[in-house]
């Protein structure tokens, strides 16, 4: 039926950078949900947190993880 796919990009229609998660509804047709990138916090929910956000961002080939991103 689809993928769901996400994106970060400015809009200067509203002045805004975005996060943009589109998905399939039905055949077709998609929904999106938009987020303001400056609302929204990362919570590092266990030992692994920093590494599972480095593989959200793409960074899959890091194994030494003093080389992924950290975030406070």
């Amino acid at each position: 039926m689809g993928e769901t796919l996400e994106l970060i990009d400015y809009s200067p229609e509203i002045d805004t950078y975005l996060k943009v998660v589109c998905f399939p509804t039905f055949t077709g047709h998609c929904g999106c949900i938009l987020f303001d990138i400056q609302n929204i916090n990362y919570a590092r929910s266990s030992p692994d947190a920093d590494h599972a956000l480095a593989l959200y961002f793409g960074y899959e080939e890091a194994t030494d993880r003093s080389s992924l991103p950290h975030v406070n």
